[in-house]
C-alpha cells in the first residue's frame, strides 16, 4: 500500500516536471538541465527506463557537468530485451547507449604505458600543457591545429589557458558533437547501422586565414558497410 502511494507521488512529480520543462525558455539551459535531471531520476525510480534515458539524453545535450554517468550506465545494463529493442529503434537512445558503453569508459594509453582517464584541468596551462590535454581529450591530435586553437583561446591575454576557459570550451565542443550526431534517419537506414556506427551532420569546409572553417550547410550520411540509395541520404540547412 505504501509503495503504491510512493509511486503515485513520483508520477505526480514527473507530470509537474514535464509542465515545468515546457515552460522554461530554451536560453535558460541551466534550469532546463536541472529539470531533465530530476525527471530522469523520478522516471528511474518508477522503472520507466526508456523515459529516464530520454531525459538523460536531453540532459547530456544541455549540461554535461551534471550528467549522471554511473546512473545511466546502470539503467542501460538493466534494460530488458524488449526495452533494448525499442531503444535501438530510437537513434538518440541508441547513440546514448553506445556512448555509455564506450566513450564514458574510454581510457587513453599514454606513451609511458600508463593508463589515464581524461580529466578537466584545475590549473592554468601553457601551450605545451594545453597540447597534451587536448590530445588526451580526444578532440584532435594534430599539433598545428592545437596551436591555432591555443592562439584563438588566448587572444588579448597572457599565453596560458585558464581552467574555466578550457571547461567552457570542452563543454561546448561536446555539446556540438552531440548535435552533430542528432540526425533523424529513416528506419531502413538505421537497420544498416551497427552499434559502433553513427551518422554525423557535417558542414562544408571553407578556407580561412587560420586554417579550415565550416559553413552552415548540414548534411547527414550513413556509415553502414552496406550501401544505401541516395534518396535515403538526408540534407538540411541550418546552423551549427
Amino acid at each position: 500500500m505504501v509503495h503504491h502511494y510512493v509511486q503515485n507521488y513520483y508520477g505526480e512529480l514527473i507530470i509537474l516536471l514535464g509542465k515545468a520543462i515546457f515552460c522554461v525558455p530554451p536560453e535558460n539551459s541551466t534550469l532546463l538541465a536541472r529539470y531533465f535531471y530530476l525527471r530522469g531520476f523520478m522516471n528511474t525510480l518508477c522503472s520507466k527506463r526508456l523515459d529516464a534515458l530520454s531525459d538523460f539524453q536531453n540532459l547530456y545535450k544541455t549540461d554535461m557537468e551534471i550528467f549522471p554517468t554511473n546512473l545511466v550506465k546502470a539503467l542501460v545494463d538493466s534494460l530488458q530485451k524488449d526495452e533494448r529493442s525499442q531503444a535501438d529503434q530510437r537513434p538518440e537512445l541508441k547513440r546514448l547507449i553506445f556512448k555509455v558503453k564506450t566513450d564514458n569508459e574510454m581510457v587513453l594509453v599514454q606513451a609511458d604505458d600508463h593508463v589515464k582517464k581524461f580529466q578537466l584541468p584545475k590549473t592554468h596551462m601553457l601551450q605545451e600543457d594545453f597540447v597534451k590535454r587536448i590530445q588526451e581529450s580526444g578532440i584532435v591530435k594534430d599539433v598545428a591545429t592545437i596551436h591555432r586553437l591555443f592562439e584563438a583561446l588566448t587572444v588579448g591575454q597572457q599565453k596560458q589557458i585558464d581552467p574555466e576557459v578550457f571547461r567552457v570550451f570542452y563543454t561546448f565542443w561536446k555539446e556540438t558533437e552531440v548535435e552533430a550526431q542528432d540526425v533523424h534517419l529513416p528506419a531502413e537506414v538505421i537497420e544498416h547501422l551497427d552499434n559502433n556506427e553513427c551518422v554525423y551532420k557535417l558542414s562544408c569546409s571553407v578556407k580561412t586565414n587560420q586554417g579550415v572553417g565550416g559553413e552552415n550547410l548540414l548534411c547527414s550520411f550513413p556509415a553502414a558497410e552496406d550501401p544505401v540509395s541516395e534518396d535515403q541520404v538526408q540534407s538540411e540547412e541550418g546552423g551549427v
